[in-house]
């Protein structure tokens, strides 16, 4: 089911206007229904999934809109094997299978998830705070921490391996062609971001090598800042490189 749901959002292993942008009235925070426990966060700006040309493409992508079909923008947060999708939008009335909590909010999610969403939110303040920090304004993102195994196929699940070695993880998507990816680990020193940037660049160098149709890896560029604790990771994904991926991640090849 987390494999499901993963895909449904994201169209590729690799692979939200700001919350409150022109806004005319005070909004409430999504991120104060995350529940403590939550460890990644996958966030969708759903008018610009419906806009961009590549949604056509891609059956999750589609899936995902014709779901939420009134929605604006959804946070899912999983904690462990649980799920709970916060959609914001107008609606009259509660969609399919979820809560309406107030005005414009709704969530799904096991009843056990959902009263901690509920009791979170009565706080005023977002659960798992130092995850909710990495939330990002991109048209697609997710926000990892580590610990978390990722249900990847074949041998991107790989990737794991990688994602232990950060406090966390980031992954933000521009849903234009190419696609603008921008993956982000942060490192708790630059003890640690140093090594992870060298195995990076020796795994990218490996899988560039090994291209010949396609020059997704060719395109990456690599680099750290923040104080020497951040190694991010820059790509522009081709129309025809983001379909191997997206077969590849749900068939293994």
């Amino acid at each position: 089911m987390l494999n499901s749901i993963f895909m449904r959002i994201l169209p590729a292993a690799l692979v939200l206007a700001v919350l409150c942008a022109g806004c005319a009235h005070k909004r409430t925070d999504l991120y104060t229904y995350v529940p403590e426990g939550t460890n990644m966060l996958a966030g969708a700006n759903l008018d610009r999934v419906r806009e961009s040309s590549l949604t056509a493409a891609f059956p999750a992508f589609q899936s995902l809109v014709e779901r939420f079909k009134e929605g604006h923008y959804l946070v899912t947060a999983f904690r462990g094997t649980e799920v709970l999708e916060i959609e914001r939008g107008p609606f009259a009335a509660p969609p399919a299978g979820m809560k309406i909590v107030e005005a414009g909010v709704a969530l799904q999610g096991p009843a056990s998830l959902v009263q901690a969403a509920e009791t979170q939110h009565a706080s005023g303040m977002p659960g798992s705070q130092p995850l909710v920090a990495h939330a990002s304004s991109a048209d697609v993102w997710f926000a990892i921490q580590r610990g978390t195994q990722l249900p990847l196929a074949g041998n991107l699940v790989n990737l794991n391996r990688f994602f232990q070695k950060a406090e966390y993880t980031t992954l933000e998507l521009k849903l234009d062609i190419p696609v603008e990816a921008t993956l982000t680990m942060y490192t708790a020193t630059s003890g640690d971001a140093v090594p992870l940037e060298q195995e990076l660049r020796a795994a990218i160098t490996m899988a560039s090598a090994g291209e010949e149709e396609y020059g997704l890896w060719k395109s990456a560029r690599i680099r750290r800042d923040e104080n020497d604790r951040h190694v991010r990771i820059e790509l522009l994904i081709s129309l025809p490189d983001l379909q191997r991926l997206y077969s590849f991640s749900i068939q293994g090849k």
